[in-house]
């Protein structure tokens, strides 16, 4: 198998190097080029004949080899089908714009929605503000998962794969798929772990920035939707193997496609997924007084295993006017973490020698159903969906030593040397049912929708008496505690704290109704979205935990919007959109529960009398389209939430504690630019965005509130951000770029008693891509992190600038390749 394995690989790069020292291309017999009728070159047009078939690219060229006179078709969205006779030499053809409006004769399942040209029309048309990113770009550009895609568009950023747009963290975004609301994996937050779905489940994400009544009100930055393939007839096979600077085990994936949309009337999609990582990391923990003063002082080792399997199967049923199709999705993230931490403790006279094993399991079920009627004027739609998750440590365990010279158990603190067990389930209903009716220029459309959500959340924890253990031995083998611990000598204790388990239920009934306008000059979009929210947390009583007590928030809410599309010409349009929306505090923060999530860390407690947040949101977006793929974009944005919902530290005699609380307000504005140009052979795709923001937070609370500055930025947020790629089309099968990425300087987390904040340091991060395609085989070469980034957080002390916590990740070197039929 390494023979064969070898072998291979040397052929592979043998083929690259011929690649890209000759550039040699196939002798096509037949080659042209397909514009518009300004002469625009059209990319991906369908070219189809008898003997072979191909799409255009960048620049509108193709070619095809055949061995005699054949017929050859040109098919794209929006322009009349050719069909023209030809033999060998150049064909060039001019496509003509339908003159029929292109959103009454659309067809779904023929719109391939994962491509960079279609987006950027559905873009066009849009009465609102959007931004988006397709399965083929993301490919082109080397990203493997959802959230390094969303990492590439306008004001995205992630913090430990938490979702921020706009300034606005994990709470204020919102995450769906196929338009239904998508659970998260881990109860701590609002959205899932965008890393653990990977591209092969993804046909486009669009992110939409500004609201209108059709959608879950819960949001304030952004709703991301993901949409999953359409069924189509392929098969696919994908490998892909790659290895990291500092990490010796190399990582794989393995990816499994096959779609059938020939079978009568029904469609058939089934994907198959297998990723292996592995990522070391080197660090340094580092936590200091606002004299500068060293209290707490580590260095870390991490190593990250994770194993997912993935699988999404696509039914869908087509019959005249009416579309039905099932979708189901499954992921199952099992991963093991073995970290050590070594360092001084401001509290002991030796170092302190820790080792933490932590396994967890991540599982996501969806399936989904939806069904689409059209007659004449009118169309209805309903869509059901059920998600199920189950995620937890399995057998967490972790061991502290002193460290002189010699290893003892440090049985100052008992909870320390433990076992540790936890639970998060949360199931999850959707049902809705849209109406539209047609009248002139005017679509009205209306709706209802219902959502109800059941989480539940436990924990149990064993930990060790070792003073024993300590009084025999002078020294133990910190690798092996369990050589030392026996019945005789060591004691071990279960948590059996009833108010440990918490419940919690959401039930949502909502009506919207909006109305969209077009004509030639003017498009306007407005409507209202009503919601009776009901949402419930159980918890037993701290202190009594006899006694079951009960978090309610019962509210009715009418969430009004506006959008406006003035177009200026043909080419050029001014959007304008204002929206009022809510948040709403999540399960887990209004119940009084406390609870420490890592070793030495804060200790969290929730607020029952959390109330929702009010949002003002609005917008302005003036948008040029040079051509069909080129478009140069400018936004600015305005925000105000009144009642956000801060984690804030507050005094305690027990020491610091974390809990959530209601503050005045906040604001945030800003600006963003996309640009998107090709010329000649080179494409070019850059944005960037400048935000500001700040929070007010309230002094009239029942604890005291020690954050060191009440006047602020959000947390997570970045004042400037860049995204910037340049591809070149060596010719029609390769193509080379270099995907450049900046974040600035942002807010990790709030200092407390005269501590400066904390601040993250600006990133750069440069991937170098190579693509091949020959036949029916593709392969891509990639350089992920070139300059090996690092990571670092400063404090700000008396004596300046503090590095509180710094690691880098390591260079990654991949090779992919698939064969496709």
């Amino acid at each position: 198998m390494d023979e064969w394995l070898d072998t291979m690989i040397k052929k592979l790069l043998y083929m690259v190097v011929c690649v890209l020292f000759t550039h040699t291309t196939l002798a096509q017999t037949l080659t042209g080029k397909v514009v518009d009728e300004t002469n625009q070159p059209l990319p991906y047009v369908h070219v189809k004949s008898e003997q072979g078939n191909t799409l255009t690219n960048y620049n509108g060229e193709y070619g095809l080899n055949i061995t005699d006179s054949c017929t050859i078709t040109f098919s794209f969205i929006g322009f009349k089908k050719q069909t023209i006779k030809t033999g060998k030499g150049v064909l060039n053809v001019v496509m003509v714009t339908e003159a029929q409006t292109i959103g009454e004769v659309t067809v779904k399942s023929k719109k391939n929605n994962a491509s960079e040209t279609v987006l950027l029309l559905e873009r066009k048309k849009l009465v609102g503000i959007e931004s988006s990113i397709g399965g083929m770009e993301m490919s082109k550009k080397g990203i493997s998962n959802a959230e390094d895609g969303l990492k590439k568009l306008t004001s995205i950023t992630f913090s430990n794969s938490r979702l921020n747009v706009r300034g606005l963290d994990d709470r204020y975004n919102q995450i769906t798929l196929n338009g239904i609301p998508i659970p998260s994996n881990n109860s701590d937050r609002k959205n899932i772990d965008l890393s653990i779905l990977p591209l092969s489940v993804i046909d486009n994400i669009k992110v939409k920035k500004t609201y209108s009544s059709e959608q879950w009100s819960n949001v304030a930055g952004a709703q991301i939707n993901i949409t999953t393939p359409n069924v189509r007839k392929h098969f696919t096979v994908n490998y892909k193997g790659s290895f990291n600077t500092l990490t010796p085990t190399p990582n794989s994936s393995l990816n499994i496609s096959f779609g059938n949309n020939k079978l009568k009337k029904f469609g058939l999609l089934v994907n198959f997924n297998l990723n292996q990582d592995n990522q070391n990391t080197n660090g340094v923990i580092r936590l200091a007084n606002k004299q500068g003063n060293s209290i707490l002082d580590y260095n870390f080792t991490e190593k990250l295993q994770q194993l997912t399997p993935s699988a999404i199967m696509v039914l869908d049923f087509n019959h005249k006017d009416l579309e039905v199709s099932n979708t189901t999705l499954f992921i199952n993230q099992n991963s093991k973490s073995y970290r050590t931490t070594l360092g001084s403790h401001f509290d002991y006279n030796t170092d302190l020698f820790t080792i933490r094993i932590t396994p967890t399991n991540h599982n996501l079920f969806t399936e989904q159903i939806k069904f689409e009627l059209k007659k004449d004027k009118f169309e209805i739609r309903g869509i059901g969906g059920l998600s199920l998750v189950n995620s937890g440590e399995n057998g967490r365990n972790q061991f502290v030593y002193l460290y002189d010279g010699n290893y003892q158990f440090n049985n100052v603190d008992k909870l320390d040397n433990h076992f540790f067990w936890s639970q998060n389930k949360e199931s999850r209903i959707n049902l809705g049912l849209t109406g539209k009716y047609h009248i002139r220029k005017t679509l009205h459309e209306f709706g209802y929708s219902y959502m109800i959500t059941n989480n539940y959340f436990n924990y149990q924890q064993e930990y060790y008496d070792l003073l024993g253990v300590n009084n025999e031995n002078v020294s133990v083998d910190p690798n092996n505690p369990f050589m030392f611990i026996n019945g005789e000598n060591s004691e071990s204790f279960w948590v059996n704290n009833p108010a440990s388990e918490v419940n919690g239920v959401i039930r949502n009934h909502s009506g919207y109704y909006k109305s969209d306008f077009n004509n030639d000059k003017i498009d306007l979009s407005f409507g209202s979205r009503f919601e009776k929210i009901y949402q419930l947390v159980e918890y037993k009583d701290q202190l009594s935990p006899v006694f079951t007590k009960y978090s309610i928030l019962d509210n009715f809410e009418i969430l009004p919007y506006l959008n406006v599309k003035y177009k200026i010409t043909n080419k050029l349009q001014l959007r304008g959109s204002g929206a009022v929306t809510t948040i709403r505090p999540r399960f887990r923060e209004m119940t009084p529960f406390i609870y420490t999530e890592v070793f030495a860390g804060s200790k969290i407690q929730g607020n029952p009398n959390l109330i929702n947040s009010t949002v003002y949101n609005g917008d302005l977006n003036l948008e040029f389209y040079p051509s069909k793929t080129e478009i140069v974009s400018f936004t600015m944005y305005y925000k105000l939430i009144k009642n956000p919902i801060e984690k804030v530290n507050v005094a305690t005699a027990s020491g610091r504690l974390e809990t959530y609380q209601n503050s005045l307000q906040s604001m945030v504005y800003g600006g963003e630019f996309d640009f998107k140009k090709s010329i000649k052979n080179f494409k070019f795709d850059f944005n960037s965005s400048y935000l500001y923001s700040n929070i007010t937070t309230s002094e009239n609370t029942s604890s005291s509130v020690v954050v060191t500055n009440i006047n602020r930025p959000l947390q997570g947020s970045s004042k400037f951000m860049t995204n910037f790629d340049v591809f070149y089309m060596i010719n029609k099968n390769n193509n080379i770029g270099i995907v450049y990425n900046y974040v600035g300087t942002k807010l990790n987390s709030v200092g407390v008693f005269g501590l400066g904040d904390i601040y993250q340091t600006p990133q750069h991060f440069v991937n170098m891509v190579y693509n091949i395609n020959k036949d029916k085989f593709v392969m891509s070469f990639r350089i992920n992190n070139l300059f090996n980034t690092e990571y670092k957080l400063q404090q700000m002390t008396d004596i300046g600038l503090i590095t509180t916590n710094s690691y880098r990740t390591g260079q990654e070197f991949s090779v992919r390749f698939g064969y496709k039929l």
